[in-house]
């Protein structure tokens, strides 16, 4: 995907809820790169960004620790003597 793409499906997924500027998602692209988590290709003027397999450890990691954050959050929710 390139930049704008992103931003239109953060969009999409949040509802309209956040829609993040280019400004905070250029710099966080970059960073991302620098880090080895995606690739950046240059396709003529536009500049394409993917995953890479260190990026998707990463984000299995993230996700794990947010499932287990979200069954934190669910047992609160369902016991009461909290």
């Amino acid at each position: 995907m390139h930049g704008l793409e992103m931003i239109n499906r953060i969009k999409d997924v949040t509802r309209g809820e956040w829609v993040p500027s280019p400004g905070s998602v250029y710099p966080v692209l970059q960073e991302f790169e620098s880090s080895g988590f995606v690739k950046k290709t240059n396709k003529g003027r536009m500049v394409k960004y993917s995953i890479t397999e260190k990026g998707k450890e990463a984000f299995r990691v993230l996700h794990e620790e947010a499932g287990r954050q979200m069954e934190f959050m669910d047992w609160v929710m369902k016991d009461d003597t909290f």
